[in-house]
């Protein structure tokens, strides 16, 4: 239940983070604390507090009883979190959800909750004496610590990786519509997916696109859940799925292959590697394309929320983020060249690209 009372403002957080009118001190004492955001936002989702505040209002120490939870620290939490935006606390002491609330509720069609739990919980595998190993080494934590990547120690953990498969599934919901509108994919035969999780970006592609099939490829414990999903998107008999680790290799049979979100996790020769085996796919054909769906870094002293993704990335998963420049030189190693860019949403940009030698062919237009 959201309600948005005339008394009570929830933006006091966008306004005050003009830090231009801020002391340089406490700009940087500012900037010291913003963690603790982080922290806030992950609690709540992991005791799934907008869940239990969508069928009413509620007090901290009904919240409390709820979720187990000491009364006092948790309405310490739930200020903190309602000072964000996350919630507001009406003049009675119950707290309501806000429109960023809705994105922490277990229910909604696009749901950030599984994330913010995932951030928790892979942040406990890492904690601070790894990460400043990092910084020394350049080793992510988990390569360090268990001598895998993160993917693989997620594996190892089912209840993790149940998390971070749901968190995949639903943060690809933000990205399927504008990608899966993309009119390029009237040209292709054949789409594959490749990291694709559960099949979410996949099935959301190939059911705007009746004559499109598609292969999902993902490893092993992440597509066993797959064919639910893609039934429930009625494409089963369209999308093809396939398990493997696409750093070790890629399936064969496609005139697109789409990364979203995966590909930057690697290092610059297994990058090139992989491009290479694509511009080996696809040979020449004029029409066939990769297509990858990454965060982009911007311009040097310049604020976006990538930055901070960037070092997530370094700290807690592995790879790193890159400049439109840097995909640039990645793609000309492998044969292949950047052919335009399109802004998925906020954080993403899809990036197309083709074989050096391709024909440029018409521009498509829309799907409608």
């Amino acid at each position: 239940m959201r309600q948005t009372p005339d008394d009570t403002k929830t933006n006091d957080w966008a306004e005050f983070l003009d830090l231009a009118s801020l002391p340089p001190y406490a700009r940087v004492f500012f900037l010291l604390l913003l963690r603790r955001s982080a922290d806030a936002v992950m609690l709540v989702a992991e005791l799934n507090i907008a869940d239990h505040l969508a069928e009413r209002p509620r007090t901290a120490s009904e919240l409390a009883e709820l979720t187990g939870c000491h009364p006092e620290s948790l309405r310490r939490i739930l200020l903190t979190a309602a000072a964000l935006g996350i919630f507001a606390e009406q003049p009675d002491g119950r707290f309501i959800l806000t429109e960023e609330a809705e994105y922490l509720r277990s229910d909604a069609e696009i749901s950030l909750r599984n994330l913010a739990v995932f951030f928790g919980e892979i942040s406990a595998l890492s904690p601070f004496d790894e990460l400043r190993q990092t910084l020394r080494t350049g080793v992510d934590p988990f390569r360090r610590k268990y001598g895998k990547m993160v993917y693989e120690v997620i594996a190892d953990h089912p209840e993790l990786a149940k998390t971070f498969n749901r968190a995949m599934t639903q943060t690809a919901r933000m990205s399927a519509e504008s990608i899966a509108n993309f009119g390029g994919f009237a040209r292709f035969t054949t789409v594959a997916d490749i990291g694709g999780g559960r099949g979410q970006l996949i099935g959301e592609i190939v059911r705007r696109h009746p004559n499109l099939r598609g292969i999902l490829f993902d490893l092993p414990h992440v597509t066993k859940d797959a064919p639910d999903l893609l039934a429930s998107l009625g494409v089963s008999d369209r999308v093809t799925v396939m398990s493997g680790n696409f750093w070790n290799g890629l399936p064969t049979g496609a005139d697109a292959y789409l990364f979203h979100r995966v590909l930057g996790g690697g290092d610059e020769h297994q990058i090139t590697k992989t491009l290479k085996q694509i511009h080996t796919e696809i040979g020449n054909q004029p029409h066939a394309r990769l297509l990858i769906a990454e965060p982009i870094l911007p311009p040097p002293n310049r604020f976006h929320p990538n930055r901070l993704y960037d070092i997530e990335i370094m700290l807690n998963i592995g790879g790193r983020l890159r400049t439109e420049a840097d995909w640039k030189k990645l793609l000309t190693a492998a044969g292949l060249e950047l052919v335009s860019t399109l802004e998925t949403d906020p954080m993403v940009t899809m990036l197309e690209a083709r074989p050096a030698t391709a024909v440029e062919l018409p521009a498509q237009p829309a799907a409608t």
